[in-house]
């Protein structure tokens, strides 16, 4: 009988040594996975702390556009708007004016050196019939 139970011991060694290098590797294993764990909640926060920052500045441009729309929308910029809107028309009206009466000029310039250049041609025939 004490011929079986030295293997039995030998056994029982056996696992518990197999059992403490398994507690080891898995030991090793958490240790990793807690590692990996705090790194990807570190990550996590600095994209949300970064996220926030982005809503926070959004949402102080979305204000100012509101505001900038609210004043562009309200009367006194309206009226203003309608006030240059009338200049801007009389302002063109008066430009296709001038420009018609310069068209007028030319047609007048281009006319008088026509005659000025047949005077010139009679004179200079006169010139040699003399």
């Amino acid at each position: 009988m004490a011929y079986r139970q030295q293997p039995a011991a030998q056994d029982e060694l056996e696992l518990e040594t197999m059992a403490e290098a398994e507690l080891s590797r898995l030991k090793r294993q958490y240790r990793i996975m807690e590692n990996d764990r705090a790194t990807c909640a570190e990550d996590a926060r600095l994209q949300l702390r970064n996220q926030q920052n982005m809503i926070e500045r959004l949402e102080y441009e979305k204000a100012e556009l509101v505001l900038a729309i609210k004043t562009a929308r309200s009367k006194a910029f309206t009226r203003k708007d309608e006030k240059m809107d009338e200049k801007l028309k009389c302002l063109l009206a008066k430009r296709a004016k001038y420009i018609e009466l310069i068209e007028t000029e030319k047609q007048q310039i281009d006319e008088l050196d026509e005659q000025i250049g047949k005077v010139v041609d009679i004179a200079n025939i006169e010139s040699r019939s003399i």
